[in-house]
């Protein structure tokens, strides 16, 4: 394993933070595919799986949830990093943090192989981190298309946490048009007084994501027709990803004349 280094890091506002670690190792990273991490300062031994949020030829970054148990291994890299933030990242750093990085692994995302009318990410919590490649990689193919072969994107976020459009991971989608990105962001915290002007961003604060209501929100649209094709992606907890599959069920069987194409990536991740 060749170590790699952290070179910056995002504490959001939410509470998630992003981490982009320097390696070459990123070259050949898909959309949905993770790395094995191991950060040699906070446990010689363990190494434990982060998604990809995106890759350039030479850097990756990641997201995380530090955990609230401080011998949790998440928490105790949340509390390095932080001991480090007076001081730097990069090469002018003091004191690089090493990064032994595996991989990457997994299988890309299959809805963004095949053109759909409709790409729809329902994903909670970190599970955003396994959508974000994936819906560059549609909105990048929809920019060299003809207007007749371009894909809808809409991403389904639900998070327990404050502040949630604002997290760096989005900012390079704004300013894109409603009709090729559409960003439905759920804040499930129970106090969320947040309030989201985007041309492409509705924010429903104290709410629950509904995959039927979002889907039965975008047929009922006049630009489509019933012969209409979705690929739905789908990551978040147990009882999450439960009720979302529950719902494509239920919407297909109203609905026989739409091709539902579904995937589901782990959570642990």
């Amino acid at each position: 394993i060749t170590p790699d280094s952290v070179i910056s890091v995002i504490y959001e506002q939410c509470g998630y933070i992003t981490v982009t670690v320097a390696t070459k190792k990123a070259r050949n990273a898909q959309s949905g595919q993770f790395m094995r991490v191991n950060i040699p300062s906070v446990s010689q031994t363990e190494f434990h799986p982060w998604s990809i949020v995106r890759s350039t030829d030479t850097s990756m970054t990641f997201m995380f949830s530090a955990g609230i148990n401080k011998c949790e291994w998440s928490a105790q890299v949340g509390r390095k990093l932080e001991s480090l933030g007076k001081t730097g990242y990069g090469t002018h750093a003091k004191e690089k943090i090493v990064v032994n990085l595996q991989g990457p692994y997994g299988k890309k995302i299959g809805i963004t192989s095949k053109k759909h009318d409709i790409a729809l990410f329902y994903v909670g919590g970190t599970g955003v981190a396994a959508s974000v490649q994936a819906i560059d990689s549609v909105l990048a193919r929809n920019d060299a298309d003809t207007e007749e072969g371009k894909t809808k994107v809409v991403l389904v976020w639900s998070a327990r946490r404050n502040h949630i459009a604002d997290i760096s991971i989005l900012q390079p989608w704004r300013g894109i048009s409603k009709d090729m990105l559409e960003l439905e962001l759920v804040e499930t915290s129970g106090n969320s007084t947040a309030n989201v002007k985007e041309e492409n961003a509705l924010l429903m604060s104290n709410a629950r994501a509904d995959l039927m209501a979002s889907l039965k929100r975008l047929i009922s649209s006049e630009a489509y027709s019933i012969n209409l094709s979705i690929g739905v992606f789908i990551c978040g907890p147990g009882g999450f990803t439960k009720a979302a599959l529950t719902n494509v069920s239920e919407f297909s069987a109203e609905n026989p004349g739409i091709q539902v194409v579904v995937e589901v990536e782990s959570f642990d991740l």
